[in-house]
């Protein structure tokens, strides 16, 4: 969809919807670029900006493979440590 010339105040809602679906597909698309080519560098996923490391780590948990869990394992870890501090006060 080409939304150079896209009036969104005169746009239908239909096609408001389908601006909307194609823009979320091209962001989960480039989402996959990012994490896959993480993944091939073998980053770990503290590596990454925060805002990435969760969609990062079910990346690799969903396609990584048993030889890419290690790059999770500290991930999680901290994750775990920050929630037990959480619960208890600490």
């Amino acid at each position: 969809m080409n939304i150079r010339n896209l009036n969104i105040k005169d746009a239908s809602s239909a096609a408001l919807e389908a601006l909307m679906q194609d823009i979320s597909v091209e962001l989960q698309e480039r989402m996959y670029v990012l994490y896959d080519d993480a993944l091939t560098h073998g980053l770990y996923v503290n590596e990454l900006e925060e805002k990435y490391q969760q969609g990062y780590a079910d990346y690799i948990r969903d396609n990584g493979g048993l030889a890419h869990q290690e790059l999770l394992e500290e991930w999680q870890s901290e994750q775990d440590r920050l929630q037990s501090m959480r619960t208890t006060g600490a």
